[in-house]
C-alpha cells in the first residue's frame, strides 16, 4: 500500500515498525522512530545506571552494554545505513592502531571530514527539503568523537607536554584504548544519535565509576568497592531528568504542533513580499526562526536527558548544595533566549559542538584561529548555501558585538538606571540579529534568502559595516580616553 511520501520518505531505510504511529498522528516514521528510539534509550539508561553501576558490573560488560545499546538504535533508526557510522569508526580505530600517533590526527581530521562531506552530500542529493532525518546526524556526532581522540592520543604521545593547553593535558590518551573501548565511546547508546559530545577520558572515569572523585569528599567512599572512587550513595538525576523530559516534549509539541502555521516555505513565494510590509516580515522572521530552534531543544534535551538518567553528566552541587547534571549538556535554552549580545547566544548554543571546534580547531590552527575554526565548523554542518550566510554574516556579528561592547558600554556604566536601558537594548538588539542571522540557516537555500535580505533592504549588514567603522571613531574605547588622560596628567607634571 502507498503512503504520503512525506509520512514514508523513500530513502528512509530504518524501522517501520511504528508507522500506525505515524499515520496516525501525521508525523513523519523518521521523527516518530527517532523519537520512540530515544524514549526507549531513556528506559534503558534508568536500567544500566542501577544493573551496569561499576559497584556490580565490570568495565567490560557496561562497555558491552553501552556499546549494543547504541548499535541496536542506529540501526532501528537507519537500517543499514548505520553502518556508515560504524565504517567510520572501524577505518578510524585502523588509523589509531597502526600509524605513529603524531600522524593520526593528521590522517583522521581530513579523511573524516570528507567522509562527512559525502554523507552531506548524498543527503541533499535525496532529500529536496532538508528536513528528513537520515543518519548524517550521527556521523557528525562520530567525526567529533574519532577526532577528539585523535588529538588527545597524540597529545598523551608528546613528548613536551608544556606545548600543550591545560584541556589537552587533562584530556590527553596515554594508551591506545582496546576495540571494544573505541568503539563503545563512539557508538554508546546514550549520545549516538544527536550527542552531546563527550571526551574520552570524561567517558572513561564514567564506565570505571571515577567521575565523581573529583565532586565528592574522602569519607563519602565505599572503601570495599571493587572502584575505590564509587560513593556511597550517587547523586540522584531524577530532578533533572524529569525537567529536561518534561521541556524536551513542550519543544516536541510546539514543532509539531506549531511551527506547521509558520511555514519557512513562505519565504519562496512571491505572494509573500507583496502582501506584507517592512516590519511584518521581520516580525515573521523572528517568529519562525525561534519556533525553528524547539526541534534542536527538543533533541538536544532528550540527549541530555538519556545520558543524566544513566548517570553521565554529572557536574557537582552548586553553592546551595543542589546537584549539577550540566558536564555535558547541549544547550541552555534561558541564557539563548535572553541573551544580551551574540556572542553570549552562540556560547550557549550546541555547547559541545563549541567545546569540540576549540580542542581540535581554535587551540591547534596553524593560521587565524577564528577563520580555522569557522571554516571547520561550516564544512563540519555541510553545504546547504544557507549555512554559511549564517556563518559568514555571524562572524561579522561577532566583531561588531565585541567593538559595541568596547567601545560603547562604557558609557551607560556610571547609574543602575543606564546600566538597565543597555540591556535592554542589547537584548532586543540580540532578538533582532540572531533572527536575521538565522534566518538562511533555517531555509537552507541561496537565492530564497538573498530574495528574503533583499525585501529587507540588507538593513543590517549595511548597519554592521556602519557600526565596524564607524562606532570606534564616535565613542573612542574606553582604556584609550583613560590612557589619553593620564599620559596628559603625567606631561603636566
Amino acid at each position: 500500500m502507498d503512503h504520503p511520501e512525506y509520512l514514508d520518505p523513500p530513502h528512509y531505510d530504518g524501522s517501520r515498525l511504528f508507522f500506525w504511529v505515524s499515520k496516525a498522528s501525521g508525523v513523519p516514521i523518521d521523527l516518530v522512530n527517532f523519537v520512540i528510539g530515544q524514549l526507549f534509550a531513556l528506559l534503558f539508561a534508568a536500567i544500566y545506571r542501577t544493573a551496569f553501576h561499576p559497584s556490580k558490573a565490570s568495565a567490560t560488560k557496561r562497555h558491552c552494554a553501552a556499546l549494543v545499546g547504541g548499535v541496536t538504535l542506529l540501526y532501528f533508526c537507519f537500517g543499514r545505513h548505520a553502518y556508515l557510522v560504524m565504517f567510520l569508526t572501524g577505518v578510524s580505530y585502523f588509523i589509531t592502531v597502526f600509524f605513529p600517533a603524531k600522524y593520526v590526527p593528521q590522517i583522521i581530521l581530513p579523511l573524516s571530514l570528507v567522509y562527512m562531506g559525502c554523507v552531506h552530500i548524498r543527503r541533499q542529493l535525496m532529500s529536496q527539503t532538508g528536513f528528513s532525518l537520515d543518519v548524517s546526524a550521527p556521523v557528525m556526532v562520530a567525526v567529533q568523537k574519532v577526532t577528539s581522540i585523535a588529538f588527545a592520543w597524540k597529545d598523551g604521545s608528546e613528548k613536551d607536554q608544556d606545548k600543550l593547553t591545560p584541556l589537552q593535558k587533562l584530556q590527553a590518551v596515554r594508551k591506545i584504548p582496546s576495540m571494544l573501548e573505541y568503539f563503545s565511546y563512539i557508538l554508546h547508546f546514550q549520545a549516538c544519535m544527536t550527542g552531546p559530545t563527550v571526551l574520552y577520558k570524561d567517558y572513561i572515569d564514567y564506565i570505571y565509576g571515577t567521575n565523581y572523585r573529583k565532586h565528592i569528599k574522602s569519607e563519602d567512599i565505599l572503601e570495599d568497592s571493587p572502584c575505590s572512587a564509587i560513593p556511597v550513595q550517587d547523586p540522584s538525576p531524577t530532578k533533572a531528568v524529569i525537567t529536561k523530559v518534561v521541556v524536551s516534549l513542550i519543544h516536541a509539541l510546539i514543532f509539531i504542533c506549531i511551527c506547521p502555521m509558520f511555514s519557512v516555505g513562505r519565504f519562496k513565494d512571491e505572494e509573500f513580499f507583496i502582501s506584507t510590509t517592512f516590519y511584518q516580515r521581520m516580525f515573521y522572521i523572528i517568529i519562525v526562526t525561534t519556533l525553528a530552534r524547539s526541534k534542536y531543544y527538543h533533541a538536544w534535551l532528550l540527549a541530555d536527558a538519556i545520558c543524566n538518567a544513566s548517570g553521565l553528566g554529572f557536574n557537582g552541587w552548586d553553592e546551595n548544595g543542589n546537584t549539577k547534571w550540566d558536564l555535558i549538556s547541549n544547550v541552555k535554552i534561558l541564557d539563548i533566549e535572553f541573551a544580551t549580545s551574540f556572542r553570549d547566544t552562540l556560547s550557549s548554543w550546541n555547547i559541545g559542538t563549541m567545546r569540540w571546534l576549540r580542542y581540535v580547531g581554535y587551540e591547534r590552527a596553524t593560521f587565524n584561529p577564528t577563520v580555522a575554526t569557522y571554516i571547520l565548523s561550516a564544512v563540519w554542518h555541510g553545504f546547504y548555501p544557507g549555512y554559511y550566510l549564517t556563518f559568514v554574516f555571524g562572524a561579522l556579528l561577532t566583531g561588531v558585538g565585541r567593538t559595541l561592547r568596547r567601545h560603547v558600554r562604557p558609557h551607560f556604566q556610571s547609574t543602575s538606571s543606564s546600566r538597565k536601558i543597555y540591556d535592554v537594548l542589547t537584548f532586543l538588539g540580540s532578538r533582532v540579529a540572531l533572527a536575521y542571522v538565522t534566518m538562511p540557516f533555517v531555509l537552507l537555500e541561496f537565492w530564497p534568502s538573498v530574495r528574503v535580505y533583499s525585501s529587507l533592504y540588507w538593513y543590517l549588514h549595511v548597519l554592521t559595516i556602519l557600526a565596524l567603522v564607524a562606532v570606534p571613531k564616535i565613542f573612542p574605547a574606553h582604556r584609550e580616553k583613560m590612557s589619553t588622560k593620564s599620559k596628559g596628567v603625567q606631561e603636566s607634571n
